[in-house]
């Protein structure tokens, strides 16, 4: 069977993705992958992780995997 390079490569880059949001979920389970959330380290607007009800002082998402900057910002902002 003949892989061609573009097919090779293809497979390598998808096969990282996910790699990454499993070994980002895998500390906890229930938690979402940065990527799979749109995580940014900036606000957008005026919306924020340190307005969002899933914010954890100092640095903690109830639902987001990994650390979060207050002044990050994801697809899953909750506003108060």
């Amino acid at each position: 069977m003949f892989i061609s390079r573009r097919h090779l490569v293809i497979g390598s880059l998808v096969a990282g993705s996910v790699s990454s949001a499993t070994r980002a979920t895998a500390q906890n389970p229930n938690k979402v992958a940065k990527s799979a959330a749109g995580y940014q380290d900036m606000p957008r607007g005026n919306q924020s992780c340190g307005a969002c009800t899933n914010f954890l002082p100092p640095a903690d998402c109830k639902i987001v995997a990994g650390p979060v900057a207050p002044g990050g910002w994801c697809r899953l902002f909750q506003g108060t």
